[in-house]
């Protein structure tokens, strides 16, 4: 009977360090698999198709105000390009710039006379095209040595609705 039972103790010890050594190696490889690096995979981003970057309108420069308050109207930016001449720089030989045309019209419609730039504004969205005739000594840095830039003519284009300088740039 001794002997049936140090068998069944020699089995159970068995049985015992058996599980033991499975449950052991069982939760180091979790722990192992848990604790590993596994680099993942970066997914693809379809790059967008468009000839113009997505950003958001700008605002634009606050600049002309409407004195009984709401949209400007043509006199409104006739008389701020006279009071403050062009925005892109001074008039070469001093004075006033010649107001040439102000023109009330779709964003689309400044788009193709800007020859394509960007008016940061839908086709449908109402801006003032003003057109100025020069001498203009454009305001931009030149390097030491290097004449400024003088144009004949400047163009600027204003918001329609808020009154704000969307840009401005020469034309010839």
């Amino acid at each position: 009977m001794r002997k049936r039972v140090l068998f069944s103790l020699a089995v159970l010890g068995s049985i015992a360090l058996v599980l033991g050594f499975l449950f052991f190696t069982a939760g180091s490889s979790r722990a192992a698999s848990a604790g590993s690096f596994a680099p993942t995979p970066i997914p693809s981003v379809p790059v967008p198709v468009e000839t113009e970057p997505a950003l958001p309108p700008s605002a634009g420069v606050p600049a002309v105000i409407h004195a009984g308050g709401g949209p400007p109207t043509n006199a409104d930016i006739r008389a701020f390009v006279a009071k403050y001449g062009f925005s892109g720089g001074k008039m070469a030989k001093g004075g006033v710039p010649t107001i040439l045309a102000v023109t009330l019209m779709p964003a689309k419609q400044a788009k193709a006379l800007l020859k394509g730039e960007s008016t940061d504004r839908p086709d449908t969205a109402m801006v003032y095209y003003v057109q100025l005739a020069g001498p203009f000594v454009l305001t931009m840095p030149t390097p030491p040595g290097v004449k400024p830039i003088t144009v004949q003519k400047g163009e600027e284009l204003f918001d329609a609705t808020t009154g704000n300088l969307i840009l401005y740039g020469s034309s010839g």
